[in-house]
Parts: C-alpha cells; structure tokens; sequence
C-alpha cells in the first residue's frame, strides 16, 4: 500500500513473502548459541525490538486489515497473481508504527495508528483475494458455506433457457400471439425467464454495455471507455458498474446466474489474434509513445505486461464487485474456459485440448478463483453436422472445464455449459446424436444444468413456430426428460440424493432411462414420465460401475450418506 515503512529485505522475502501468499503464520526458529553470552543476548533483544519486531507489527496490522476490509475479516488475503512483486504492508503515509513507553505497561511493543485511504483499499482490491475460513465462502467471505451452493443448483441436472436478442421465451410469445402457436418451455423443467430478454429470477446476462465502463475498441478501430483497459480507468468502470448492478438485479438476495458476456478482448496477450490484435497493436503503439527510443521486443514486453495486468484487474473486480453485491448470485464469465480444439482439418480429429491451451489456462487461475460459475461454450459450428467431431470437440470443451474446476480444488464451483438447440448461426435443429453428444456428455460429466441460447429467428413465420414446437415437444423435450429423470433417478440411488452422478474416468456411459422400463409420452403437450423405480439388481450395479457420486455441500462419503461435521 504505497510506500512501506523501511522493513529489511530479507524480512521481506520471508515474513512478507509467506504472508502475501496466504500463509497462516511464520514460525520462527532459534538458536542456544544465540544467548551464549551477555553481548549476543542484547543484540538479540536490540533486534527483537527493532527490526524484527516492527516489521512483524507491519505486516500483521495490514494483513488484518485486508482481512476485515476484503474477506469481512472471515478470511485472510493472499497475492492474486503468486510472482507478483506486492506485499502486504502499512502505508506509512497514512500509518504510524508507536513504540510503549514506560507508563504504558498495558500496551503492547508495538503498534500502529492510522486507517485505510480509498487508494489503499483500491491496491489491496486489485492485488489481492480472499482464501475464506472454514464455514464461509464468496470472493469476500460474506457467506455461510453449504446452503449457498447446495439450495439452487443441488438439482441434478436443471436447464436454463436464455435469450439471444429476445431468445426462446420471447419467441415462445411471438409465436403465440403472431401465430397462434402455443408452446410452453416449462413443462421440460426449463427455468426460463418471464418474458425477459436478458434478466430474470433464474439467469441475467451482462452484455458489456450493460455492466460498468470495459474498455474496447469498435470494428472501424474507435476507441471507447479507453479502447484499451490499461488506458481506461478501473475506478470509474466499478462506480458505474455498481449502479447498473443494483438497477438490473434490484433484490440483494438473487441467488440465479449472474453471466457475463465480454468478448472484445481475451485477458491473455497472445490469445488476441485475428480482429483482436488490434489490442496489440494499440499496447505496443501506447508503449512506443511512452519511450520511443526502446527497441521493438522491449516495446512489446512491456505492452504484454500493461494489457495483461490491467485486464486482469478489469475482468476480476467485476466479479469481486457482483460478489460483494448479489453474494448469493453465481457469477462468472460466459465462453471461460474455452480451449481453442477447433483444427477440425487436423487428420485424426480427436477434439483434444492443445497443451498450450491447457497451460494458458492454468494461467487464468486468478480468473478462476474469482468466479462462482464456469460458463464453457459448445455451441456447434455448422462444419461438424453430419461428421463424427460433435462429440470429442464437445467433450473436451466441458472436460477442460472440470479440469480448471479441479485446479482450484473446489467441486462446488458448478459447471454450465452454453448450448444452442441448432447448429451455430443456422435453424438446422440438432440431431438425437448431437443432443446425446451435447446435453448428454455434459450430464455425464457432472455439469450441474445447461443453458440454452435461442434466437428470434424461429419466430419469424407460423411455418417455423410450428418447426420449433414440434422440436422442442419432440426430440428435444423428450430427451431433455429423459436425462433430467435419470439424473435425478442416479441421484438418489447412488448419492442418496445428496450428490449428482459423475461419470467415472476411462468410462462412456451416459445417463440414459432404459427403454426397456421407461416410456415417455405426449400428453397434453407435455412429455410425460411414465416410469417405475430402478430394478436393486442390473441396473444399480451398471450405475456404480460408471458413474461416482460428487457430493453437495455439507455432505461426504462414496454416497453422500454421511454429514460433514467440519463444514
């Protein structure tokens, strides 16, 4: 915070390194030979009450003070990006470090007086996060652990409708009052919004004009907000974004998604290519102005390292902001992760996610760890109708997901997928396959739902609502019924209903009704279940032999059968 007061640099690189990194404590060792005489005992004593001990009170104070200013004091801070040269350290232009004098017994050695200025709180914002304390969660450590997560997305498999300039509600209602074409979306368990484009109960999508000030630039290469978020201002973009948070989720306790749709720029340097290398271009551009007798590889060096860092702060305030806010919404950003499997020229096509993707990934993992969703793309580019690449191009997609979800150790960050119900930018509905490779492989893997994006175009005449009505009452419904029921069916026979069904590795089962005892029929409009309970026998062991239980919060065991007293 600003300019420390003097510590000693290897104190620094110790004391200050452990704790900017999230360590509980430091356990300092000593030495007899330290005390052998009369002379060491007073250097000891000098030190203790000098260096060593100021610098202690130093960085004590301030990490308590970004625990209770960022983590509600329910958590402590640790450095967002681990290589990064920022401590945790009292400003001394707003704090003083006191020393007890004599008449001053009941003080300690030390101590320091001042408080936080908005910079300050702003550096600690920007470099700093939560690792929340056993019982709490959220980026600011504002809420109890376990409802949260389990109460909205503890149904086995939900699916959530959202809209594309109007969406599938929007034209489920033009289709009625145009043409006479009823079709409800409801009866598939689908949690659509009330005749919303954008927001609702159960999912609100942030296009970037409708959350604070991102900086970017327009397709004839206009600047606005800054073009670039390293020449735009932070500050500004949160005040405005807080306002439009409040105005577009009014109730504090909207437990939906929360998505957020930015796709001007990437936050990684080398993955703005094609018409996002003007990002680039403009960075390096920025940087030779700055010093313009700097040598082309210095120049973009340090472009890389202004962009990457300031779209960092950009894209994880944001989150932090919608947190703090709605703590109970589940935040993220739409299309993160992707990882880039579409070489579909490449001979075989296997749908494996580059390593150097993978690694870039990993890279994110500030963006990861201050997310409360993952929102993966497998929207289908229309190359892949009719080939056998939908299903290795989807399942990597959603696998690289849960890899990122592993990475931050924390299963109860959900996974859900966006998805469309034709291939992309056509009305080619997709096939019984594709839905078993799309809907199917992400409920095999554990997705917690699926978001389906629509589009107005199937609105546009009686010919294409009746097209859609027969879709979605069809195939679509159907199937969707079909994995709801058997999710939810795995769900309580595996998981004792305290867990969804995962799909074991080196296995290809699906979740799947088995025809044989189950029958779905059209009734009124709406596919029903018509069903009976799994049989104790083949059924239950075909299950347990693909499929593991990931259990919800407060729950444990291989069936979530037991509760988890230390949450």
């Amino acid at each position: 915070m600003g300019s420390t007061l003097s510590p000693q640099p290897d104190l620094i690189s110790t004391i200050g390194e452990s704790a900017a990194l999230g360590a509980a404590g430091a356990i300092l060792w000593g030495d007899a030979v330290d005390t052998k005489n009369r002379e060491l005992c007073q250097l000891m004593k000098n030190y203790l009450e000098g260096d060593l001990g100021r610098y202690v009170v130093n960085v004590t104070t301030a990490a308590e003070l970004c625990s209770t200013t960022l983590c509600h004091g329910r958590g402590r801070c640790l450095r967002r990006d681990s290589h990064a040269d920022v401590f945790l350290h009292l400003n001394s232009t707003n704090f003083q470090l006191r020393r007890r004098d004599a008449d001053q017994p009941e003080r300690p050695l030390f101590w320091a007086e001042g408080q936080l200025s908005s910079a300050d709180i702003l550096f600690l914002r920007t470099h700093f996060q939560c690792h929340c304390y056993q019982g709490w969660q959220g980026s600011g450590c504002q809420t109890r652990a376990g409802p949260r997560r389990g109460a909205y997305l503890r149904y086995p498999y939900p699916v959530w409708e959202a809209a594309n300039y109007g969406g599938l509600s929007l034209t489920v209602v033009r289709c009625a009052e145009k043409y006479n074409v009823t079709l409800s979306l409801e009866v598939f368990d689908v949690l659509a919004n009330d005749q919303q484009s954008f927001t609702g109960q159960d999912i609100t999508l942030f296009y970037s004009n409708k959350i604070g000030l991102f900086p970017y630039y327009t397709s004839e290469g206009v600047p606005v907000n800054g073009g670039l978020p390293q020449n735009a201002s932070l500050e500004a973009h949160i005040h405005q974004a807080t306002q439009d948070i409040k105005v577009t989720l009014p109730s504090p306790d909207y437990s939906g998604l929360a998505v957020i749709d930015w796709e001007k720029w990437r936050p990684l340097w080398i993955r703005n290519w094609d018409s996002m290398g003007i990002y680039r271009q403009k960075s390096e551009e920025l940087v030779q102005q700055q010093h313009p007798q700097w040598p082309p590889k210095k120049v973009e060096e340090m472009a890389k390292q202004q962009f990457e860092k300031s779209a960092c702060d950009f894209m994880n305030q944001t989150l932090w902001l919608g947190e703090s806010l709605r703590p109970s919404a589940y935040w993220g950003f739409y299309g993160f992760p992707d990882c880039y499997n579409n070489d579909f020229d490449s001979l075989p096509y296997n749908g494996t996610c580059p390593d150097v993707e993978q690694q870039r990934n990993k890279n994110l993992s500030w963006l990861w760890r201050g997310s409360r969703a993952l929102y993966p793309s497998i929207y289908l580019p229309l190359c892949l109708k009719g080939t056998n690449k939908v299903l290795p191009y989807v399942r990597h997609r959603v696998a690289e997901a849960f890899a990122v979800q592993r990475g931050i150790l924390d299963s109860g960050i959900p996974v859900l997928p966006y998805s469309q119900i034709a291939f992309e930018n056509t009305l080619d509905f997709l096939s019984q396959e594709d839905l078993m490779s799309t809907i199917g492989e992400s409920a095999a893997q554990g997705a917690a739902g699926i978001i389906f994006w629509g589009s107005l175009d199937y609105s546009t005449s009686k010919e294409m609502c009746l097209m859609l009505k027969d879709y979605v009452e069809g195939p679509l419904g159907h199937y969707i019924v079909n994995v709801t029921a058997s999710t939810d069916l795995c769900s309580q026979t595996l998981c004792s209903s305290q867990g969804r069904c995962v799909r074991q590795d080196n296995q290809q089962g699906y979740l799947h009704l088995d025809p044989s005892r189950f029958t779905i029929h059209l009734q009124a409009g709406k596919p029903w279940l018509v069903a009976q309970s799994l049989e104790p026998g083949e059924d239950i062991s075909k299950l347990a032999k693909e499929f593991s239980c990931q259990c919800y919060d407060k729950w444990q065991g291989p069936r979530c059968d037991t509760q988890d007293s230390a949450k």
